[in-house]
This record gives C-alpha cells, structure tokens and sequence, in this order.
C-alpha cells in the first residue's frame, strides 16, 4: 500500500539483547510517531534517551514551511513509549531549526536551535528541567564571544553537570563550547 501524501513522521526504539552465544543483537520495540498530524518535519532529526525517556528533535530544516522545528519527549509506559509533552520556548521563531539537536541527561534537555537570530544567526540552546510533573524552561544559552553565523547549538553533549554545544561555523575551523554547573 502506498504511503499517504502526509505521512506520519516516526521514530524507532530498539532494544540490545544478548543470545545464547553471547552476541548482541538489536530488536525493534516499537516505531514512535507524532501525536499531532504531521507538524513537525524531519521528526527523528535529532534523538537521545535516558532511563525511560525518550527525546525527538524536529528540525524542519527540509524548508518547506513557516514551522520553526519542534521536541517532543516520550517516556515508557508498561511496554510501549508515549508522548507526554512538546517543549517550546518562549521566543521560537521561523526558521530557527530548533530541535536540530537534542541532549538529555536525568531530569535536564538541552535543545540546540542553530538558526535563532539574536541579531546575526549566531544560534541558540534551550535549556528544560523536568519538576513536580512538568517541563519548564530554564535558560536559552549562547556563546558569550560568538560570531554571526556561527551555528551554535548545531550538536550538544550532556554527562555529569558538563554540557558541551557545537558551533561548526565559529571562524575559519569551528568552535566547542563546554558549560558546567547545569541544573544546580
């Protein structure tokens, strides 16, 4: 059967088994879909998990729309993984690309936004913390000394209070920010 014109963006979430010989192997668990009819384009752009969540960029970078991209967080629920929120910051714009890149760690997301024009395109992350039962936003984060077009927040990395953003456009060869002290 064909795919309809406005097909449902998904995700897969596999699981690593070991056989009897001790090989590993990867098993599907299930596709994860949007919710929502298709709003978010390239869903799966970006992913990350944690225990039991899941997190999934959408950057719509394809530029086909006004839409400024999109995160989307599921978490397990018994057997199958659920959507339980969209976190939107507070001054998302087109076409910032947020949701480019996507980095969880416990209960903390950052969410890079490469595109967002604060006066030059330099970029842009979103910080978000899990408490009481919902998501909030925390920080937007950019590079203190960065240059217009830099692209900050093209690819992040979490891990023990450390946060490092990737600017590939800063000057001639690039540019790694490293942030400390998340979340406390």
């Amino acid at each position: 059967m064909p795919c309809p014109l406005r097909a449902r963006a998904l995700a897969l979430v596999l699981v690593r088994s070991v056989g009897t010989a001790g090989a590993a192997a990867q098993c599907e668990l299930q596709k994860i879909r949007q919710d929502a009819d298709g709003v978010f384009r390239e869903f799966g752009r970006a992913v990350d998990v944690s225990l039991d969540t899941v997190l999934v960029g959408s950057s719509d970078s394809l530029g086909y729309s006004e839409r400024p991209g999109g995160c989307t967080v599921f978490e397990r629920d018994e057997n199958a993984w659920v959507e339980t929120a969209n976190l939107v910051p507070s001054d998302l714009s087109s076409p910032d690309e947020y949701g480019y890149a996507v980095a969880l760690a416990n209960d903390e997301v950052w969410i890079g936004s490469p595109f967002h024009d604060d006066g030059g395109t330099r970029g842009s992350t979103y910080v978000f913390a899990y408490s009481a039962g919902s998501w909030s936003e925390l920080q937007k984060v950019s590079s203190a000394a960065g240059s217009p077009g830099e692209r900050f927040g093209s690819s992040l990395a979490i891990a023990d209070g450390i946060a490092v953003v990737g600017a590939p456009a800063s000057g001639p060869l690039g540019a790694a920010y490293v942030f400390g002290a998340f979340g406390g």
